[in-house]
């Protein structure tokens, strides 16, 4: 039954009072556990845009070259090869959005945490 109450909409009052204190601590493992994974993530998302980047860059320069024919993507051909451009270039887009928006979010709680901290005696 503990295991069902992880989800923050159970309500942990109808869990007896051992299975409560297992909730709670499981939640404060979870809790303390995508704290650590949080960082990370706006990071891969950027080191993942700049190699989408390159690879827009290389197959956009590639489909233009005269010397396609000796170049990695001639076997997409040329309109398959701006067809890559176009989507790694989208692709760059939405994860240096989310990147954006990771470290925004991170920037924002290590603000709170330490506005917290200067409040507290």
């Amino acid at each position: 039954m503990a295991a069902a109450c992880l989800r923050r909409d159970v309500p942990p009052e109808i869990l007896p009072g051992h299975d409560r204190q297992q909730l709670d601590a499981a939640r404060q493992q979870a809790a303390r556990v995508e704290a650590r994974a949080q960082p990370g993530r706006p990071i891969i998302a950027l080191v993942l845009a700049a190699i989408t980047a390159a690879v827009s860059r290389a197959a956009r320069a590639d489909a233009a070259s005269v010397f396609f024919r000796q170049t990695p993507f001639r076997a997409l051909g040329r309109s398959g090869t701006d067809i890559l451009a176009d989507l790694a270039a989208v692709a760059f887009c939405l994860l240096v959005s989310a990147a954006t928006a990771g470290l925004a979010g991170n920037a924002r709680e290590a603000g709170s945490r330490e506005s917290e901290q200067r409040t507290q005696p």
